[in-house]
């Protein structure tokens, strides 16, 4: 008998380093647990379509960029619920990153906000 770890997917995670906030508005993506759905900025959306709605997002929150340097520059911070299923989280992040958003973020609720 042969046993072996599982499979894993990485998430690279960059921490702040302290210098000047980014120009414009982060563009918020909202993921809900037990069926709750997907959201751009309080824009229901399937996980398909989420790297097209979230570049016209932030193209709109970041009018000083083009769509040639906005995937560069623009923050992107998703936030999920307590209950929300882990996978789903890597899922949205991932499809963030493929989409070539450099500037990826997370954030999540505290016990107290739920």
């Amino acid at each position: 008998m042969v046993t072996a770890p599982r499979p894993t997917t990485d998430l690279r995670v960059d921490l702040p380093t302290g210098g000047p906030p980014a120009p414009g508005q982060p563009t918020i993506v909202m993921l809900e647990a037990n069926g709750g759905g997907l959201f751009v900025d309080g824009e229901a959306v399937t996980l398909e379509a989420l790297p097209d709605v979230a570049l016209a997002h932030a193209l709109a929150n970041n009018p000083e960029m083009n769509s040639g340097n906005v995937r560069f520059y623009a923050r992107i911070l998703v936030r999920a619920d307590q209950d929300a299923a882990y996978a789903s989280v890597v899922d949205v992040v991932d499809e963030l990153q493929g989409a070539r958003f450099a500037k990826v973020g997370m954030f999540g609720e505290t016990a107290d906000e739920r």
